[in-house]
This record gives structure tokens, sequence and C-alpha cells, in this order.
């Protein structure tokens, strides 16, 4: 070997020229940005560069990534790759919405992808293998401290963070917040014990909306509408927690745990593509990310609303095609088994209300019957979803079906619009399906005039019907009775009819019993109100010209809205106790909207809020002491304003006439004498006296 000796120079120049061709080893890598694709197929080295090209177009649908040829890496294991990448994401919120949005989304017919956070895995893995019970302080400690966490949401730009989003349900006094808008003025309140006192105001903005406001399902956000979008606003002093952007935008609606909103723009409807749909939009409400655009093929100004009807759990959504149902996995925001349910004819479908089952209906034709029939969808461990019949029926001479479920999912009532075979009389009949009861039986009764309104009572067994031809309504009450208790049979029994009442419209209470019969539109604002407890009505009133009735979530009161879109004189609101006693009655120009803030459900067991129920005597004696003190405080306040208000009065006076004493040498300049010498006594009165014919009239004696 031939010894070369080089120079220092020659040396360094070698050493840069090695450090420039390997560069060092990254030392300034965040972890937390890095995102952990699994499932992806195995590949040889002549399609490593195409796998990797698919992989950035998909993560770059959903999140940024970070800069640099080296931001998706797929290890290899000698000629093949392993079916892993990793990915280095812009920031760490794009790493986190990423491994949501990618989770369980098919890459082909054959793979689906799993995806995790680094830290997630990190998470995982520092669990222990074995689990050792806590005790009970820190256990208590711990799950206070995630209350709190959750009760919190992202913090300000600022760096101060936001009260939480459920904040407003730990009021000392439990009760509820409504908004209202008038004009372009928009209010929340809290409701007011007090009869005859507005609430206090707990938030109002001047053109806080451009059109109008809603709640979400859950009562967490409160829903602006804007020319460009609509805005998510919550917490104590209702920060913006979203903003949303779809131009033109009309109509709103949420997914039942608020896990989604859908808006629609007839807008963007109207110059919609398929290949790029933006007429319905479904969102992640707490990311604010686009999930998915929908192409609409009805015309844009007759889109019927909600356009996508949910499943209980924000599972499933679907809509209404062309002899087909499609039926969405929100998971994956594609069609169950990749394909549409289809049914041929249907023209309606309900969601059960507390499960993943959903009834529909096809017309009668030349061919065959009407049909209703329930499915049930069970999401499998493979991805997909089995849609197993639960039940069916077929119907005869039938022209029109509505469908209506019981708020637990026990009974699914199916009004019939029937007509005579020689269609020359028409009449109205329920199929009522007893979904808890083996078989599925289903029983009938019929009614010989016209339906005008029907409802269940909330997790009841009681059925509400307006029925007859008008100009008044009668009211049946229909029962789920139990007729043997060892088979476990029920038969619907009419329980109670009440006739000819001013009456088109049943509202039942939020937690049943009472039911609001209204008589809205042309019957002027009759509200006669009915305990189904004791069969009997108990209260009647009146608001004229009424144009809806509103329940508060407690079923403790009960509003009754003049809108300023259907009526522009007297607008305004009143609000009855469940007594059917009148506590307000507010009257405002250019009144458009009233809405109760909705409440969660209820976190107590059903054995908890039984045994609150049988203590309820005490409960009651202590809150008729609080209910007194709080009386008495009100009117030592009203006494304590009043007499503030005279003093204030009081006070003004005497400044006005310390100015008009200091004013003393003015006037004396002007007058040229003293005024304020000129008492009563130097003053002289004239009477005048002016005769005036009122009436004259000539009466002639015999």
């Amino acid at each position: 070997m031939t010894n070369i000796t080089l120079t220092a120079k020659e040396e360094a120049s070698i050493v840069a020229a090695c450090e420039a061709a390997v560069p060092r080893p990254r030392t300034d890598l965040d972890m937390s940005r890095v995102l952990i694709v699994e499932g992806l197929p195995i590949v040889g080295p002549e399609k490593v560069s195409k796998l990797l090209k698919v992989i950035r177009k998909k993560i770059l649908g959903v999140a940024p990534l970070a800069k640099g040829d080296d931001a998706v890496v797929m290890p290899m294991d000698g000629d093949a790759s392993r079916g892993v990448a990793f990915v280095t994401m812009e920031s760490e919120t794009a790493a986190q919405e990423a491994a949501i949005a990618l989770h369980n989304v098919p890459l082909d017919k054959k793979h689906t992808l799993a995806t995790a956070t680094w830290e997630t895995l990190e998470t995982c893995a520092s669990v222990p293998d074995e689990f050792t019970p806590p005790n009970a302080a820190d256990f208590l400690a711990t799950v206070s401290a995630a209350d709190d966490a959750a009760d919190k949401v992202a913090d300000k730009e600022d760096g101060e963070s936001v009260p939480g989003l459920r904040s407003w349900l730990s009021h000392p006094e439990g009760v509820d917040q409504y908004a209202i808008t008038v004009g372009d003025r928009t209010e929340v309140h809290w409701n007011s014990l007090q009869a005859g006192t507005v609430g206090d105001l707990a938030f109002g903005r001047d053109a806080w909306t451009d059109s109008y406001i809603s709640w979400s399902p859950l009562g967490s956000y409160l829903v602006t509408a804007h020319r460009q979008g609509i805005a998510l606003w919550g917490g104590d002093t209702f920060e913006r927690m979203a903003r949303i952007a779809h131009a033109g935008v009309t109509l709103v609606s949420f997914s039942p745990q608020e896990r989604f909103v859908v808006t629609y723009s007839p807008d963007a409807a109207a110059r919609d593509s398929k290949a790029d749909p933006s007429g319905c939009i479904v969102w992640d409400v707490r990311t604010g990310k686009k999930m998915r655009g929908f192409f609409v093929e009805e015309d844009p100004d007759e889109v019927r609303w909600p356009y996508f009807k949910w499943s209980h759990d924000d599972r499933f959504f679907a809509r209404l095609g062309t002899d087909v149902i499609d039926i969405y996995d929100s998971t994956t925001m594609m069609k169950i088994n990749k394909k549409s349910v289809s049914v041929p004819g249907v023209k309606a479908f309900e969601w059960c209300p507390a499960e993943n089952r959903l009834a529909y209906v096809t017309p009668e034709t030349s061919n065959q019957p009407a049909r209703v029939a329930i499915v049930e969808l069970l999401a499998r461990d493979n991805g997909k979803v089995s849609v197993n019949d639960v039940a069916q029926k077929n119907l005869f001479l039938v022209h029109r079906v509505t469908l209506h479920w019981q708020s637990a999912g026990d009974f699914l009532a199916v009004n019939l619009y029937r007509h005579t075979k020689s269609k020359k009389r028409t009449f109205n009949s329920f199929e009522v399906f007893r979904l808890r009861d083996k078989g599925t039986p289903v029983e009938q009764f019929e009614l010989k005039d016209e339906v005008i309104d029907c409802a269940w009572e909330p997790a009841g067994k009681l059925f509400a019907v307006c029925h007859g031809n008008g100009p008044r309504y009668d009211v049946s009450m229909y029962k789920m009775e139990r007729l043997s208790r060892k088979a476990g049979v029920e038969s619907i029994t009419m329980v109670k009819r009440l006739e000819r009442l001013a009456c088109n419209t049943l509202i039942w209470a939020p937690r049943g019993r009472f039911i609001v019969l209204a008589g809205l539109r042309n019957l002027n604002g009759h509200l006669d109100f009915f305990d189904s407890n004791t069969m009997e009505m108990y209260g009647s009133e009146e608001h004229f010209m009424c144009t809806s009735v509103e329940w508060d979530p407690t079923g403790r009161y009960v509003v009754t809205v003049v809108s300023h879109w259907r009526q522009q004189l007297e607008t305004g609101y009143c609000m009855f106790n469940v007594l059917g006693e009148k506590v307000q009655a507010v009257l405002k120009d250019q009144f458009y909207q009233f809405a109760w803030r909705p409440r969660p459900a209820s976190l107590l067991s059903k054995e908890a809020e039984r045994k609150i129920r049988n203590s309820l005597p005490a409960y009651i004696k202590k809150m008729e002491v609080e209910d007194k003190k709080k009386q008495q405080a009100h009117v030592v306040e009203a006494r304590a304003k009043r007499l503030a208000a005279k003093a204030e009065l009081q006070r003004a006076l005497d400044a006005a006439y310390e100015q008009y004493r200091a004013e003393h040498a003015k006037r004396v300049a002007i007058y040229g004498f003293d005024p304020d010498a000129v008492n009563d006594e130097g003053a002289q009165v004239e009477v005048f006296e002016e005769e005036e014919v009122i009436e004259e009239t000539e009466e002639y004696l015999e």
C-alpha cells in the first residue's frame, strides 16, 4: 500500500466533502408531530415511490404535512416494506386531526388504515402489565381533576381559559336559560322564579346573527347564522368556539350527541358538482373541520330538512334516495358496506330515538301492498355493518303513511291514511308495533275522522291523538294496557276522550304526565292544560295568534310565542307554569325568536332518581323554607330600590333648588324686580264664565 501524505488544507477539504455527502442525524425532531400509519400494503422497492405518493395525497386531504421529502418514511424489511409508515406532520394539532380523520379509513378494497400519534402509542406502552387499584382518595381526586379538565375548552388566543360548555347547569337555583331575538339584538336570559319578572340577563349582543339562532341538542352551543357561514358560541361569556365557513348557509342541524353539524347552502347547491359537492356539508363540531360534502339531487329551494337523519348515538346518518336509503357510517363518512340499501319505492323513514333501528315505508301499488318495515344495524369487527330485519307488515288501501316512535323505542305507531275500496270515503287507522315483546306483535285501532296531530308521552305508554273534521276537534288518549301479567301481553285501550276542543297541536311536557292542547293558527292561540295522571283538564288560557308553543327542558314552564316572522302585531311571548298560571307576558316590537336552552340527559341512575322521588317530602319542606326566604329578600330588595329611587329624586330636587337660588341675581336683573317676592297673596285671580250650547232639543207638549 502506498502511503499518501495530505496537507492540513487537503484533509479539511475531504472532511467537509464527506459531511456534505452524508448529513448528520437530526436531533431536533418533535415526536409530538409524528403520525404512525399501519395497515399499508406490503410492496417491493419498485412500488415504494408510488405508495408514498398515495399516502401523501391521503394525508394532505385532512391535514398539512411537514416540509421536505422525508416527511413520510416507510421502513423496509429487505426487499419488502413492513406495512407501516412514519409521517411527520406540520404541527401537533395536525397530527391529532389526521389520526382521528384517517383511522379505519379504507385505502383500497383490501387494506384499511389504522392511525395513531406517537404520543398515543407511548401512553399505551407506559401502562403497566398488572393493574393496581388506586385508593379511594386518589381516585376521587383524579376524577375531580378529569371533570374540571373536561369542563374546559381550548385556551383563547391570549392564553386565558374559557369556562366550561356546561357551566350553566351548576346554577345554585337550578334555573334554565333561554335565548330571544328582538330586532337586531339577541339576548340570553336566566329564567326568573319570581312571577311577573323577567330573568336576569346572562349575555347579549347587537347584530349577533344575520338571520336566526338555534341551540345544539344538548345545549352546549348557541348557533348564529351569517352570510359567510355559522358560528358556535359557548361558555359563561359565550366565547366563539368554532367558525364554520359555508357561504349562503340557510339551514343547520346537529347530530344528537353534538359530534357533527350539517349545513346547507342553496346558493352552493345550485352550482354544485358531483366531483366536489358543497351544497350540503357535514362538519366535525370539535375541530370545525369539513368531514364531507354531499351532492343534493333535489331542487335547491325544495330540500326537505333535516336533509340527513341521525341515529341516536351519532354512529349512522341517512338520507332518502330514489328506491334507496343512503346510510353512512360517521366514522368513515362512507356508505355502509360501500353501497346504498335498496328499498324500491321507499317514501319515508325514521330512526329509533334509543337504538340503531330504522323504520321505513313503501307505498301501495297496483301489484303490491304498502309495507312498513323495521331493520336493525349492527356494526361488525371487520368494519362491515349488517342490516337485519326486525319486523314488517303489509298494509292495504293506504294512500299515505306517517311514522311516530316513542322516545324510549318501546313502540312505533304507524298512522295510516286509508280509503275504502270504492275510494269514496277516507279514514285513519293506527298500527302500533310493540318492540319489547317477543315476535314484535302489532296492535291496531281505527278512527272514522281525520287525524290532525298525534304524539307519544315521553318514555311513557300514553298516545294522544287529535282528530275530527273541524272547526273543533276531539282529543283521545290511548294507553298500552297489560292484559295478562303471566303472558306479558299488552293491548291499546282508549282511556279518555275530550270532545270539541279548540285544539290542533299536542305538546307533551319533556317528563310526561302534563300535555298542552294548543289551538294555533286559525284557532287563535287557545291553550288547555291536561294532567294524564288524573285524566282531568286543570286550566285554560289564551295567547291570541300565538305561532308556537315550547316546554322548558324540565317541564316546569311552557312558553307561547307570537313571532314577527308570521305576525306583525302584538309580537312577544307569554310564560305559564306547569299549573297553567301565567307568570310572564312580554310584548316587544319585532320579536322574532324564543328558544329554551336544552339540557343533557341526567347522569343519575334510575335507582338514584327513584330514591330522590321517595325523599321529595323532605326536599319540599326545605325548598319551601328557601323560597320563603327568597321572597322576603325579594320584597326587601324591591323596597330598598324604591327608597333609593326616592332618595335619588330628592337629591335631584335639592340640586335643582340650589341652582335656582344661585341664579336669583340673574332673575332680578332680567325682570327688574324680585320675582321670588311675589307670592300667592299678591296675585289677582280673575274668573271668566263662558257658556256653550252642547245640544238643543225641541219638545212639544200636548
